[in-house]
């Protein structure tokens, strides 16, 4: 998980995101990647889809 540098979380409701936000502290808990969220109400793949995550990561080679 360090690999990765940003983070774009798409919200079906912005409710979720005091969880989602407690959640992802347990992967990044020292320093998380930079990060921008979204609300979309109607774009996710289904009713049942409540948050969508868009990570890029950078893998030297």
């Amino acid at each position: 998980m360090s690999d990765v540098f940003k983070l774009v979380q798409y919200f079906r409701n912005l409710d979720h995101f005091p969880h989602y936000s407690w959640v992802r502290k347990q992967f990044f808990p020292d320093e998380p990647p930079v990060s921008t969220v979204v609300q979309v109400s109607e774009m996710l793949p289904s009713p049942d889809v409540l948050i969508e995550v868009e990570a890029t990561a950078w893998l030297p080679q």
